[in-house]
C-alpha cells in the first residue's frame, strides 16, 4: 500500500472513529489490548491467515465479480433466463465468506473472558473504575474491528448480488419490450421500473445488511457466553460450538423446516395474490432465523454480563 492510499484509509477510519460509542473508540485501552493480542497472534500463523483468507474472501470475491458482470450483462443485452445460473453462482459465493466471519466471531468471544482468567488479568481489569459490561463490550468491538476487512468485503458482495438480483427481476417483468439489435436482445424499460429496481436493490441491501448484523451478534454472543461458563479456553471453545450445533438442531432447524411454512401458509390463505405467493416465502424465510437470532444474542449476551460480575478469578 502506497503512503496516499494509507493516509486516506487512516483519514477515514478517523473520521468514523469519531462517531462511535467511547467503550467502541480505536482509543480505548482495551479495545487496543484486544486489537493488539490478535494481531499478534497473527504472525504465527502468517501461512495458515493467508490461506484462509485467500479462501473464504479474496476468491468469492474475485468469483462474485465475475458472476455479477455477467448477470448484469446477460439480463440487459441477451436472454436473462439463460443467466440465472450465474445469479445462482452470485448468491451460492457468499456462503464462505459469511462461514468464515461467524466462526472467527464465534471463536474470538470464546476467546475472550478465558484468556483474562488464564493469564490473570480478569482480576487486575475488574479493580479498574470500568464496569464490566464497559470490559466486555470494548472486548467485543476490538474484535468487530480487527474484522473490518473481512465484514467490508462481505457487504460489498452483498450490494453486487443485490444490485445483479434488481437488473434481472426488472429484465424479467412483463412491463419490458423487448426488440432485437445489434448487441442481442435489448430491452427499453418504462422509468417507473427502473425506479423500483433501485428500490428492491436497497431493499435486498437492507436485509442483508441486518442479517450480517444479527448473525455477527449471535455468534458473539453464544461464544462470550461459552466463555463465561468456561475456567479455560479449551472448554469455552468446545461449550460454544457445541451450543451452537444444540441451537441449530432444536430451534433454527424447526424454525426453517416447521415453523416458516406454517406461517406462510397462513399468509396466503388470508391475503391471496401472485406477489403475495412469491414474496410471503422469501420474507418468512428471512425475517424468522433473524429475529430467533436477535432473541439468543440478547439472551446470551445478558447471561455473560451476570456471569462476568461473579467471576473473581
Amino acid at each position: 500500500m502506497d503512503h496516499a492510499t494509507q493516509v486516506n484509509t487512516n483519514f477515514y477510519f478517523f473520521e468514523l472513529n469519531k462517531h462511535l460509542p467511547q467503550w467502541a473508540s480505536l482509543d480505548h485501552p482495551v479495545v487496543k489490548r484486544e486489537l493488539s493480542v490478535w494481531r499478534h497472534l497473527s504472525p504465527r500463523w502468517e501461512t495458515m491467515w493467508n490461506n484462509i483468507w485467500f479462501l473464504f474472501l479474496f476468491l468469492p470475491m474475485f468469483g462474485s465479480i465475475l458472476c455479477g458482470l455477467a448477470t448484469l450483462i446477460g439480463a440487459i443485452f441477451f436472454s436473462p433466463r439463460a443467466v440465472v445460473p450465474f445469479l445462482a453462482a452470485l448468491w451460492l459465493l457468499q456462503l464462505l465468506p459469511s462461514w468464515g466471519i461467524k466462526v472467527f466471531a464465534s471463536l474470538g468471544a470464546s476467546l475472550s473472558i478465558t484468556r483474562e482468567r488464564e493469564q490473570a488479568n480478569w482480576i487486575l481489569m475488574r479493580i479498574t473504575p470500568l464496569s464490566v459490561t464497559h470490559i466486555i463490550g470494548a472486548k467485543i468491538a476490538g474484535l468487530i474491528h480487527w474484522m473490518s476487512e473481512p465484514l467490508f468485503i462481505l457487504v460489498i458482495m452483498r450490494v453486487i448480488a443485490a444490485v445483479a438480483t434488481s437488473v434481472m427481476v426488472v429484465s424479467l417483468t412483463p412491463h419490458s419490450a423487448a426488440s432485437t439489435s445489434s448487441f442481442g436482445i435489448a430491452f427499453r424499460i418504462q422509468p417507473s421500473l427502473w425506479i423500483g429496481g433501485a428500490a428492491l436493490s436497497i431493499l435486498i441491501f437492507t436485509f442483508s445488511f441486518i442479517e450480517i448484523a444479527s448473525s455477527l451478534l449471535y455468534n458473539c454472543g453464544i461464544g462470550l457466553m461459552a466463555s463465561s461458563l468456561a475456567r479455560n479456553s479449551t472448554t469455552a471453545i468446545v461449550i460454544n460450538f457445541t451450543l451452537q450445533l444444540i441451537l441449530w438442531l432444536f430451534i433454527f432447524l424447526p424454525l426453517q423446516r416447521f415453523i416458516a411454512p406454517l406461517i406462510t401458509e397462513l399468509l396466503t390463505m388470508f391475503y391471496q395474490g401472485q406477489v403475495i405467493d412469491v414474496i410471503a416465502p422469501i420474507l418468512i424465510s428471512l425475517m424468522i432465523p433473524i429475529a430467533a437470532e436477535s432473541w439468543l444474542a440478547f439472551t446470551a449476551f445478558r447471561i455473560a454480563l451476570r456471569r462476568a460480575q461473579n467471576l473473581i478469578e
